[in-house]
């Protein structure tokens, strides 16, 4: 723990910058003489005034970088943060084809990701580079080769050791809050797979990333890679996927910074999910809902409510509050509970919505979940609805199916019934790739089993 305090951080920032200009992070070129470095400036930076333009930008950029992570003192927090505050605001930069990666200057330098939203590989580690600077955090741009030429970060954290770092890599804006974590915080023991959202791939890190032989002159410059670690990172505070924080009969765990995914719920009546909560004097806020494996780290599809396979038995859960903070719900959240009576969702929430009791995404695009005790015996799905999620009336069986729903009217505008999201999320709009539409076969025949006659399709 550095004990940098917020004000501390932002005073020694505008110390560093009085004597660094930001401007030097606009070129990988120098020349150099036994007297003199000389940076080489690409033609759009050379006039002064608009260099100078671009510093105050750039100073205000990194000073709210600083602020969101007020209160963070660890190495460890503070490279979390920053990776996903990063990710969080930049994408990677395509050429129009969207496919070439940007041959514009500002994707290979800081300008991209920190002004302009989105870069390439050299602007993503430049950008961590910069301000883990600041932060006084040693650290080596690597460059070299993952399949292309590549770019990306090692650093050295509180325990003294070195730890790969790939943020281009972990940025999946498909994905889960469009964040992931394979390639945070890597030690050379550690496996990877940025395919499947966990670390429990077969590969390691320097089986998909080559870093350059070191040595070599101008812009094939390159380091020597310090040793790094031979044992996973070890750390006394909350650590993603790791702890497990239960409170007021609901468990979580960190899976962001500052966010957590609710995993469990142990308590029965009416279940209001808060918007944060509290743990070692820092708010966590609430953002996903989904099951957890706590051998493998990994989030995924599966129930949140406490069931047990052999004996049917549930927590008897009467309805369900959605705060707004909640951005991704995995698939089958709310599974193995047929005394739920509602889902309601704050009208803040700005991906789900909820209607009459029943869960949608915030359009009503998608229905996810249909309370399996709501009373009525029948339902008309809305004609906005274009999408049902498999398992959105129960499973289709004997058991956990609607208790009272005996008439279900499907109108002609619904196209999808049993779709599922698989950690892309549900969707709430017309995908533009058709085969981003994913659908689990025999849902519609679980329905006709399950109501007869009373399914109605218009």
């Amino acid at each position: 723990d550095n004990g940098i305090t917020t004000e501390q951080a932002l005073s020694a920032w505008n110390a560093y910058i009085k004597d660094h200009p930001l401007y030097y992070w606009m070129s990988s070129r120098t020349t150099y003489t036994d007297d003199y470095i000389t940076l080489i400036v690409d033609d759009e930076y050379v006039d002064g005034e608009v260099r100078e333009e671009i510093n105050v930008s750039l100073y205000k950029t990194v000073e709210k970088y600083i602020l969101s992570l007020e209160g963070e003192g660890s190495y460890y927090g503070i490279t979390l943060g920053l990776h996903d505050v990063i990710i969080e605001n930049a994408s990677y930069a395509y050429e129009n084809d969207g496919v070439t990666p940007s041959l514009k200057n500002s994707a290979h330098n800081i300008l991209g990701v920190l002004l302009e939203g989105e870069g390439v590989c050299e602007s993503y580690a430049k950008a961590f580079q910069l301000i883990l600077n600041y932060y006084s955090i040693d650290n080596v741009f690597v460059t070299g080769y993952a399949g292309e030429a590549h770019a990306w970060n090692l650093v050295e954290l509180d325990d003294g050791r070195w730890y790969w770092y790939d943020l281009t890599w972990d940025d999946q804006p498909e994905w889960m809050l469009g964040v992931k974590h394979n390639y945070f915080c890597v030690s050379s023991a550690d496996y990877v797979d940025w395919r499947d959202g966990g670390s429990s791939g077969e590969n390691k890190f320097l089986q998909d990333h080559t870093p350059a032989e070191p040595g070599g002159t101008g812009i094939y410059f390159s380091y020597e890679i310090p040793e790094v670690s031979d044992t996973p990172y070890v750390y006394d505070g909350l650590m993603l996927r790791d702890d497990i924080i239960v409170k007021d009969g609901l468990s979580y765990v960190l899976i962001a910074f500052n966010k957590l995914a609710l995993i469990d719920i142990s308590k029965e009546g009416n279940v209001a999910i808060p918007e944060t909560v509290d743990y070692k004097g820092t708010a966590l806020e609430i953002a996903c809902i989904g099951s957890y494996d706590s051998e493998t780290g990994l989030m995924g599809p599966g129930s949140v409510i406490e069931y047990n396979r052999i004996t049917k038995e549930h927590i008897d859960v009467t309805s369900i509050s959605i705060p707004s903070t909640v951005e991704f719900i995995w698939d089958f959240a709310f599974d193995y509970c047929y005394s739920i009576e509602s889902y309601i969702v704050s009208s803040d929430n700005p991906v789900y919505s909820s209607v009459n009791g029943v869960l949608f995404t915030k359009s009503t695009y998608t229905l996810i979940k249909y309370p399996l005790a709501k009373t009525g015996i029948s339902y008309t799905v809305p004609e906005s609805t274009v999408e049902i999620a498999f398992g959105a009336f129960g499973d289709g069986g004997n058991v956990f199916c609607p208790k009272h729903l005996l008439w279900l009217t499907i109108p002609e505008s619904t196209e999808v019934i049993g779709a599922y999201n698989g950690g892309k999320g549900f969707r709430d709009k017309i995908p533009t790739d058709p085969s981003d539409i994913l659908i689990a076969d025999g849902y519609m025949e679980r329905l006709e089993a399950m109501l007869g006659n009373g399914l109605i399709i218009k």
